[in-house]
């Protein structure tokens, strides 16, 4: 890509590397190792890229990837960490929340969600990103809409809102 110099193209693509590392790891800290190691990679594999058009898919998946390798390491090392008991907080005290929603999603459908419908891409270029299929896509965006709309209906009931009616 010889539009941009590259330290302006990370510096384009550093915000969204970060979001996405955070939807995948819910932590300030790993997203932001996560994304300075996508932007680090894309610095060396840049040249290997062919079509310019699929750089955004191309570049996210390398996020998602390295991502998912750090939560993979937490995970290995999550015996040594105490438990947060500040997480579980009744559902009862929650208030409507879409984020914190999100958050309840398994990281594959919140995923989904977030290339569908925050970044706009459809379905096929969803699947790229993940590598996965087209159905599988489909399949995740499905439950993820489901329980997104269980999650929020129950937050509706449960603060008393008045926009939830019974009858």
């Amino acid at each position: 890509m010889g539009v941009k110099p590259i330290d302006e193209l990370v510096e384009a693509c550093w915000p969204d590397a970060y979001r996405i590392a955070h939807s995948v790891l819910h932590n300030d800290a790993d997203a932001e190792d996560a994304a300075q190691e996508a932007c680090a990679q894309l610095h060396r594999a840049l040249p290997d890229l062919r079509d310019e058009r699929a750089f955004k898919q191309w570049f996210y998946r390398i996020v998602v990837r390295k991502s998912y390798e750090i939560a993979r390491s937490r995970v290995r090392h999550a015996h040594e960490e105490p438990v947060d008991t500040q997480s579980s907080k009744d559902l009862s005290e929650q208030t409507l929340d879409l984020s914190r929603a999100l958050d309840q999603l398994p990281h594959t459908q919140r995923l989904a969600i977030i290339f569908h419908y925050y970044y706009g891409f459809p379905d096929n270029e969803v699947a790229a990103i993940l590598g996965t299929t087209y159905g599988a896509v489909r399949v995740r965006l499905f439950a993820a809409r489901r329980s997104l709309r269980r999650l929020l209906e129950t937050d509706l009931i449960v603060e008393g809102s008045a926009c939830h009616d019974p009858n």
